[in-house]
């Protein structure tokens, strides 16, 4: 399906929207639930070694905020990072660019985790043998005419860390060419759900994070969807399409786009109603704390 999340901003300009991304994370630790302690009560009552396994690129923002309060909270504890060796055929496992932001963290790296013998492994969900149905033909560039009617707006394109390498250079360039799009070369893209006014994806779980900020969502139905190996019709990606608009071709989409600013109430209930029953630390923002406390419970008194 399209690997592509597009935000739209009400901003002015490149500069700003770097600006107020980059402010984001200097600001994170300053907010107030941010600011967690380590839980009263628990030590730790052996040496243990943990590993983060990565299977590919799009994992590292999942797993590195939970190593980052393990760390927080447990500084004695041994940890490890483990990765996959890169794959064409899905697109899978690590390139070498990708490697750098793993190694960055400085810890201990091992492409085969046996060698490391964990006493816990983190790992993400996509372990399965999957072929990533990668990308939609039918938008492409012409996406930039979803903000033509408005000089006040500006479009966002995050791609998926799966993405074609020639989509993600058609991409960049369309942002070089477009003074109104903005390219994010970036795996973590939570700054850009706190401060994106309406969000265009497809089947993406981003959908439910988005609409957790009660924003509209616009979802893109590709024609092909029927042909996606891992087509789930009670998945999260199907089963709650009703939580927004959902669009066919541009002409739909330039459509959806005018009515969510117009309307951006229109969904709400269903946004409302849907993350409640899908994040249940919508509000405390604790889900970190809470991996690593209840993970660490058989090595903890």
């Amino acid at each position: 399906m399209l690997d592509s999340k597009f935000r739209l901003y009400g901003t002015q300009s490149h500069e700003e929207v770097s600006r107020i991304y980059n402010e984001y994370f200097l600001l994170k630790k300053y907010l107030p639930h941010f600011k967690n302690k380590q839980p009263k009560g628990l030590k730790t009552i052996k040496k243990i070694k943990v590993m983060f396994y990565f299977f590919k690129n799009v994992h590292i923002p999942i797993l590195i905020p939970i190593y980052k309060k393990m760390k927080e909270f447990y500084p004695e504890i041994k940890i490890s990072f483990g990765y996959k060796s890169y794959e064409p055929r899905n697109r899978s496992g690590f390139l070498k660019k990708d490697l750098k932001l793993l190694k960055a963290y400085g810890e201990e790296m091992f492409i085969n985790p046996k060698y490391y013998e964990p006493d816990i492994t983190f790992i993400a969900d996509s372990v399965y043998d999957w072929v990533h149905f990668v990308h939609s033909p039918f938008i492409q560039d012409r996406i930039k005419e979803v903000v033509s009617e408005s000089e006040n707006t500006i479009l966002i394109i995050k791609l998926h860390g799966s993405t074609k390498i020639e989509y993600s250079n058609m991409y960049e360039k369309l942002a070089r060419n477009e003074k109104r799009v903005f390219f994010v070369d970036a795996l973590d893209f939570t700054p850009l759900i706190v401060l994106a006014d309406i969000m265009i994806s497809d089947v993406s779980s981003a959908i439910i994070e988005f609409a957790a900020k009660d924003k509209p969502v616009i979802l893109f139905n590709n024609p092909n969807k029927f042909q996606y190996v891992n087509y789930d019709e009670n998945g999260v990606e199907y089963k709650f399409r009703d939580i927004g608009i959902e669009v066919n071709d541009l002409n739909q989409m330039k459509e959806a786009v005018n009515r969510s600013f117009i309307q951006p109430e229109e969904f709400s209930k269903k946004r409302i109603d849907y993350t409640n029953l899908l994040i249940e630390n919508k509000k405390n923002a604790d889900a970190c704390e809470k991996i690593v406390t209840e993970s660490l419970k058989r090595f903890t008194h």
